[in-house]
């Protein structure tokens, strides 16, 4: 069990530098549901593995990222601190609008709100 799943983590580090839909916070995963699954079996793994793993992505060149890079997608770090309140009721109207994270939900209501903002600016 434990090699399947190191064995797994060595094969999605791997697609980092194949996958042009690579994401910092990705690691190569296609899709949100398929991140957060490997994310959750990389957890998983032991200590030393996950270290094993880590010291090969860390020897891995430069260059290797030099194709994905141009194509992954920019995010700044910021973050807005919410009370727990909020959050909790974000997350039930998410789950409610079938969103799968209310992070992007969040994110498309501000985008939402940028674009009829916007004529009224200029």
């Amino acid at each position: 069990m434990v090699a399947q799943i190191a064995a797994d983590a060595c094969d999605l580090f791997s697609r980092i530098k194949d996958s042009a839909r690579s994401r910092f916070y990705g690691l190569g995963a296609q899709t949100q549901k398929e991140e957060k699954k490997m994310k959750k079996r990389f957890g998983r793994l032991p200590k030393s593995e996950r270290q094993k793993i880590e010291s090969q992505y860390h020897r891995m060149k430069p260059e290797d990222f030099d194709r994905p890079m141009p194509h992954a997608r920019h995010h700044s770090p910021g973050a807005i601190r919410l009370p727990p309140e909020l959050i909790k009721t974000l997350k039930m109207v998410a789950e409610a609008e079938g969103e799968a994270e209310y992070q992007a939900m969040v994110r498309r209501w501000i985008e939402e709100r940028l674009r009829q903002e916007r004529p009224t600016a200029g």
